[in-house]
């Protein structure tokens, strides 16, 4: 503890003022703020150690989001047995079955090639329309505009809805490649015909009707316009796509590659992802009951308290998730033991994974009942974990409670180290005062000694 005021070590009373006001200050202060110290300490230990419940409890909660959704249990998945030909993506309303798939033939996209070099000086308009009806001109008005720029005029019509053209630099010079921009018939670009203000623009005309083959005139056919064919059951599919919808609800095919015999499609419940979801909510709730245990536990021969031992709080939540796991629910599968989900002594959950998955084979209902709905186990557990963990929830109001406790001890601390200096002040100012009272008396008594010295000496010379 220091002091702004200027002492003398005792000069007049030839005590050790310094150490006394030292020993005094320190009797009044060092108990006040050790206790103060520890008092603050273990708030922030408490601070920690509820955070620490939040983060595990969120954690706890996250297991739990899926499990209190019905579509979690109603998922499905397909599986083919010849991935190469063919891939399936399903939702949760699609029909389980077996169906025989053969892929006959892709989609694929039109693709021309105009095989004349092309030695501008001409002008004039072209036109160009695909078998669905959509058609584009486009205006040539310079007399100087190349193979590309006739390209970049092409892609930049803004009635141009489906065909992107570039060019190919080859041994014949530069030449003009047309794609329809969408795989099927119905984007086959079926006719291209040329209006020449000035020069000859008819080197770009085409018609498919008039082809052999896609080809014709000027032009090679690179890739025909053809729909995508499978077969599902022996019933015949066509799709401008290789992406096909809507034939078995629920399902969406992408096709790859042709099938050489027909391929098989199982639609089954997707039971492996309710399983890998029940294992990861065990597993974060024990997870959840070590945090608990950590942060509640006693040890018996130190005699040392966790921060959170005997707390109320902590206990009614874990009662709370205790008795929730334990109850018994209406319908078939009533009870997590009859999913083969008990509690160990210790007070974690063990799964029977051959009872878990007999109950998700046999009674997927069962189980989708045990966990989901109003009354359902997962709802019933999110509800009461969120009351704690939702902004200016349990926890989020004990955080703030904490909080304030140690801004309280943290101002006490202030306060007591100003009133220590005020008290160290007036200390010194005291046995300074004392000290001066001190050398006065002690200055007196030396002037008199010399008199009474002066006295006897004068007597005994007479």
């Amino acid at each position: 503890m220091s002091s702004g005021t200027v002492t003398a070590t005792g000069l007049g009373s030839g005590l050790d003022i310094e150490s006394i006001v030292e020993g005094l200050v320190s009797a009044e202060g060092d108990v006040k703020q050790s206790n103060l110290e520890t008092e603050e300490a273990e708030l922030e230990t408490e601070l920690s150690s509820v955070s620490l419940l939040k983060s595990a409890l969120a954690e706890f909660e996250d297991s739990l989001s899926s499990l209190t959704d019905e579509s979690t249990f109603n998922a499905v998945t397909g599986s083919v047995s010849d991935d190469k030909a063919f891939s399936v993506a399903t939702e949760s309303d699609a029909q389980v079955g077996s169906y025989a798939i053969e892929v006959q033939q892709l989609a694929s996209a039109h693709k021309l090639v105009n095989t004349q070099a092309y030695a501008g000086g001409a002008s004039g308009s072209l036109t160009f329309t695909q078998a669905n009806g959509n058609s584009f001109s486009i205006e040539i008005d310079d007399t100087e505009a190349t193979l590309s720029d006739i390209a970049e005029a092409i892609n930049a019509s803004s009635d141009n809805e489906g065909i992107t053209a570039t060019i190919i630099n080859t041994d014949a010079g530069e030449q003009l490649v047309l794609t329809a921009n969408e795989t099927g018939a119905e984007y086959q670009i079926t006719s291209i015909t040329s209006s020449s203000t000035t020069g000859d623009l008819s080197m770009f005309d085409y018609d498919y009707a008039s082809s052999t083959d896609g080809d014709e005139g000027l032009y090679t056919q690179v890739s025909a316009a053809e729909d995508a064919v499978m077969t599902i059951d022996g019933q015949t599919v066509t799709s401008s796509s290789n992406e096909i919808s809507g034939v078995i609800e629920g399902v969406t095919f992408t096709l790859t590659a042709e099938t050489e015999e027909a391929a098989t499609l199982d639609i089954s419940h997707d039971t492996s992802t309710v399983e890998a979801l029940i294992n990861n909510f065990v597993n974060a709730y024990n997870t959840l009951q070590v945090t608990l245990d950590s942060l509640t536990s006693y040890d018996s021969d130190s005699e040392e308290a966790a921060a959170l031992f005997g707390d109320s709080m902590t206990r009614t939540l874990k009662n709370q998730i205790t008795r929730t796991l334990t109850d018994s629910y209406e319908g078939s599968i009533n009870a997590l033991s009859t999913l083969g989900i008990t509690t160990q002594s210790g007070g974690q959950l063990e799964i029977d994974e051959e009872t878990l998955a007999e109950a998700l084979e046999n009674d997927l209902s069962g189980v989708t009942t045990l966990f989901t709905g109003e009354d359902g186990l997962a709802t019933r557990l999110e509800e009461k974990i969120s009351s704690y963990t939702e902004t200016d929830g349990i926890l989020d109001s004990r955080i703030d409670s904490v909080n304030e406790q140690i801004e309280d001890v943290e101002e006490q601390m202030e306060d007591l180290e100003e009133w220590l200096e005020s008290y160290e002040d007036l200390l010194y100012d005291k046995f300074n005062a004392m000290d001066t009272t001190v050398a006065a008396i002690n200055s007196q008594g030396d002037a008199l000694i010399e008199m009474l010295d002066a006295i006897t000496e004068s007597m005994n010379s007479d």
